[in-house]
């Protein structure tokens, strides 16, 4: 990783692992997505049956139903869409820990680097799933983000995390640990 400042020193690399996960963060949309999607579906195949087994004229047989299939789109979405961009994402996605920051590189057209210093750090947390495949999540002071916020730099805020990292529980100890090392190497920075 040639993103690496004179003396640093690289602990762990590594990309999202690929494929379509649903991580526990999706929940919240579960409820929500499961009622419009449900209504969704239904209203669809009721216009469908109404139309069909009535004496509706062709023209509404076929596109009256079709006017459903848009809002089961969004259900759909709303459900896997987290997910989904996930997914896509992670195949542009490389990730970092050095001895004095996490770094992550997304290459999609342009290449832009965010990187966070591990003193900044105020917590970190693991959501490992059973096959050792996990997400490290971690927030950044108020200061921090209104200084993202005045540089323009909303992307960064989207990415405070680590995700579908394989042996995450690992990688969450070298996180841990090198966070531990600078934070006693500088001390904590004020918040």
């Amino acid at each position: 990783m040639h993103d690496l400042t004179s003396g640093e020193r690289l602990l762990w690399t590594g990309r999202p692992v690929p494929g379509f996960r649903l991580a526990k963060a999706d929940r919240k949309n579960w409820a929500g997505g499961c009622v419009f999607t449900g209504f969704a579906l239904f209203w669809t195949g009721a216009a469908f049956l109404i139309t069909w087994a009535g004496d509706a004229p062709p023209f509404f047989r076929f596109v009256f139903p079709l006017f459903g299939l848009p809002f089961v789109a969004v259900g759909l979405m709303v459900l896997f869409g987290s997910a989904f961009r996930r997914s896509k994402n992670g195949q542009h996605t490389a990730y970092a820990i050095t001895e004095r920051r996490i770094i992550i590189v997304v290459e999609k057209g342009s290449r832009e680097v965010t990187s966070f210093n591990l003193e900044r750090l105020e917590s970190t947390d693991l959501q490992e799933g059973s096959d050792g495949v996990g997400t490290i999540t971690f927030t950044i002071s108020r200061r921090d983000q209104d200084r993202l916020i005045q540089q323009q730099r909303l992307d960064a805020l989207s990415r405070l995390s680590l995700e579908s990292v394989a042996e995450a529980a690992s990688v969450y100890a070298t996180l841990e640990a090198a966070k531990a090392r600078r934070v006693a190497e500088v001390g904590e920075i004020d918040p």
